[in-house]
């Protein structure tokens, strides 16, 4: 029993360290992705959001005759849209969409639509 070096200890615990740092630097990575992947789905959202307004907002402005409307609102199941519209003249109204999501994503999009071509101009986020 006098013959111990303290070899089995020593790399033991250095074995155990280099397990906790590659366990720490994958659960790191797995948390970022998942926020990533979550940025991406709100993204998606956001632009169902604006793409189901500009639809429903042409197809109105098709079938009424384009009028400014100062603030009106779309409710579907991703969110919410706030929108006016502003006829600029008789050819172009000036379409403005602000989108939320449920979880509070927020987004402002201006969209120029031309009446006579039925067609969307200059397609603007700020």
């Amino acid at each position: 029993m006098s013959n111990e070096k303290g070899f089995i200890l020593p790399t033991t615990l250095l074995i155990s360290f280099l397990f906790f740092i590659v366990f720490t630097h994958q659960l790191n990575s797995y948390l970022t992705e998942k926020k990533f992947y979550k940025e991406i789905e709100e993204l998606y959202k956001i632009d169902n959001l604006q793409r189901l307004a500009i639809n429903d907002i042409v197809s109105i402005l098709e079938t009424t005759e384009p009028e400014n409307i100062a603030y009106a609102y779309f409710y579907y199941p991703n969110g919410t849209v706030k929108y006016s519209t502003q006829v600029l003249s008789e050819q172009s109204v000036l379409i403005t969409l602000n989108c939320e999501t449920l979880n509070g994503r927020k987004s402002n999009v201006r969209v120029m639509y031309d009446v006579n071509d039925k067609v969307l101009k200059d397609w603007t986020k700020y």
